[in-house]
């Protein structure tokens, strides 16, 4: 929510090179951790980051208590903790939270339920959009929002992650952790009106994806999505524009 290229937000997205106990973590969830432990809390702490990035509007997590992330991989493979999932050269089956039982923190969901658009990602379908729904409490104040609920769809897939996945298959690994009924609108860059470059990996969203989307009682929204620069992330503006629609109560496709 801050300005993603001031140098402080680039220290914390930068992760860790090299080999050892830190290779692959965020230095922005080091901070974090430090924080909370001298601020005494989570709260504290993210309201503390969210000062030093200049961050627009309120930041909440969706529980206070510590988890850890599981999988499943399409190969049966068990694998434990985010940053084992997220490198895993499978594509993931089924993921949950250990312990399974947690609290969400309730202003995360009375924010959810009162607010008047939900945006759900962009993001990594397993490892960073999925454990927010994974949260027994969350997932509720999802089916029970007031207002128009819309999963962003990523534009290309993680090798591993969600390899071989189109836009429906997100889908359905949401409803699959328990989203049914929590999501009325996908917004989807349409892959076949704009193709990516080769060495891209699209999440597939023509127009047979975009009917199996419907089919799941879920109305479709496309757009081209990809960045000119970053043609495997969501250009800003082009997100911006898609969601003045929502808001504007534009009809999906």
């Amino acid at each position: 929510l801050g300005d993603a290229d001031a140098p402080l937000a680039r220290v914390f997205q930068y992760r860790v090179a090299g080999e050892g106990a830190l290779e692959g973590h965020a230095v922005g969830n080091l901070i974090m951790a430090a924080l909370d432990d001298i601020e005494g809390g989570l709260p504290a702490a993210i309201a503390n980051a969210s000062a030093w990035l200049g961050a627009r509007g309120d930041v909440f997590p969706s529980t206070l208590e510590d988890v850890r992330l599981s999988g499943v991989d399409r190969d049966g493979l068990r694998i434990d903790g985010q940053a084992a999932i997220a490198h895993n050269g499978t594509a993931m089956a089924h993921v949950d939270l250990v312990p399974p039982t947690v609290d969400a923190y309730r202003p995360a969901a009375d924010a959810i339920r009162d607010a008047d658009v939900v945006v759900i990602g962009p993001g990594s379908l397993y490892t960073s959009v999925m454990p927010n729904l994974l949260v027994p409490g969350i997932r509720e104040a999802l089916r029970e929002a007031r207002g128009t609920r819309v999963y962003m769809c990523n534009v290309a897939n993680q090798r591993g992650e969600t390899t071989g996945h189109d836009a429906a298959d997100h889908v359905e690994a949401l409803f699959a952790h328990g989203l049914e009924g929590g999501i009325d609108v996908v917004v989807v860059h349409d892959s076949d009106a704009v193709p990516l470059p080769e060495a891209i990996e699209p999440v597939e969203s023509g127009a047979e994806v975009q009917e199996r989307i419907r089919a799941l009682g879920v109305a479709v929204l496309t757009a081209p999505l990809a960045g000119p620069a970053d043609p495997a992330h969501h250009d800003p503006v082009a997100v911006a524009r898609v969601m003045r629609e929502v808001l504007e109560g534009g009809e999906a496709a």
